[in-house]
């Protein structure tokens, strides 16, 4: 096997007769970067800058060297002497190239720049009223039969939407200040025809040296159901989140969150969620995490009925870059319980859902983008069990550092 290498080695040196580099010492830089990553491996820190640096000395073009070098003093927080290494590399490889945009990104040489993100997207829906095949379900009410639920009421819908985004974001040492103004519009082309059109901003604060992250959204929404004027709505939802991360293997979420109905409170409600993630890198391009939490959602109303809270929820997602490809799978399951009595059934009601999506994304000047995805939701109540499909595609475009 070191027969290979050193012919390799040698073929190597002969296409770079310009520099001074023998072959012996083409190997020694070899073997010093596989002593470095052991030390680097073992937590010997000092041993593993050693090795790399006395490969600079003699072979100042090689990026291995380099990059081994800034992902140890980015570790170490001193960003100057990693921006240094990082900088300095030449012909990084897809990974290094990865890690080299995550740190840039963390610590851009300007402290205020301004990014623009742009969405239009079709997506076809199986069963847009989220009900089931069952012919009719109807209840004596008031010595009446009332009629609850007819298979009439599912049907395929199709929808359009696009979402622009601007976002200042400032940089100050290990801080980063986001602030996102965002417009969501949508319109669900069926015998409903709903509009619906939201108006965002999101403060956001990242300390990277806990990593730390702060975040507030508050959104205006208005939603329009054709010319039935009676049903169009205004809500105001917030949510302010806290996330810890753990150098990037796993991130905790603690979320509150509240949402308000302008035209009638009874449905207004808040709660409190959180969740941790576990994530993996099997690979360079590979990625998989696994993710749990709770959520509790309550009413400020008495009469409002149905009020959910999740008991329990779990997800597992994955990554895989391809070339050019990106493609995503993650698969979430949530029980959900309702606190208050269902007063069609006169029982409380609990659903079980499985979402699984799948994605893949080509990148060039646009993103174009392909989602799939499966609903099955099971209830106690029959008539809240359905399942459905989604498919749709978006064009994506991302303008940073403006």
């Amino acid at each position: 096997m070191k027969i290979i290498r050193l012919a390799l080695i040698t073929s190597i040196s002969l296409l770079l007769q310009a520099d001074d580099i023998t072959v012996s010492q083409l190997y020694s830089n070899y073997e010093d970067i596989k002593k470095g990553k052991t030390y680097l491996n073992n937590n010997n820190i000092n041993l593993a800058i050693a090795s790399f640096e006395r490969i600079l000395i003699y072979d100042p073009e090689n990026d291995t060297a380099k990059f081994y070098l800034g992902k140890i003093f980015e570790k170490q927080k001193n960003i100057t002497l990693a921006k240094k290494y990082f900088t300095a590399i030449k012909n990084p490889t897809p990974s290094m190239q990865k890690e080299i945009d995550k740190f840039t990104e963390k610590y851009p040489d300007r402290h205020l720049r301004f990014d623009i993100y742009l969405k239009v997207g079709a997506k076809v829906d199986s069963n847009i009223n989220n009900t089931t095949d069952n012919e009719e379900w109807s209840i004596i009410e008031d010595d009446k039969k009332k009629t609850i639920y007819n298979n009439n009421d599912k049907k395929v819908g199709f929808s359009i939407y696009g979402l622009v985004s601007f976002s200042p974001v400032y940089h100050l040492k290990e801080n980063k200040i986001i602030n996102t103004f965002s417009i969501y519009a949508k319109n669900v082309l069926d015998n409903s025809d709903e509009n619906i059109a939201v108006f965002s901003y999101m403060p956001s604060f990242t300390n990277h040296l806990y990593n730390m992250n702060f975040q507030h959204s508050f959104d205006y929404n208005y939603v329009r159901y054709g010319n039935e004027s009676y049903l169009n709505r205004f809500e105001v939802s917030e949510k302010v989140s806290f996330n810890f991360l753990k150098d990037h293997t796993s991130i905790t979420n603690l979320s509150l969150f509240m949402n308000k109905y302008t035209q009638n409170d009874s449905n207004d409600y808040y709660g409190i969620a959180f969740d941790t993630s576990v994530i993996k890198h099997l690979l360079s391009n590979l990625d998989i995490g696994l993710k749990v939490g709770i959520e509790n959602t309550i009413k400020d109303k008495n009469e409002a009925e149905n009020v959910e809270y999740t008991l329990y929820k779990t997800g597992i997602n994955s990554r895989l870059e391809i070339f050019s490809r990106e493609l995503k799978l993650s698969a979430d399951y949530n029980i959900k319980k309702y606190n208050d009595i269902n007063k069609y059934f006169q029982k409380k009601q609990t659903d079980k859902k499985l979402d699984v999506k799948f994605s893949i994304s080509s990148k060039g000047f646009f993103i174009y983008q392909t989602e799939i995805e499966y609903i099955n939701n099971i209830s106690n109540l029959e008539p809240y069990s359905y399942n459905k499909w989604l498919i749709g595609f978006n064009i994506i475009k991302t303008f940073k550092g403006l």
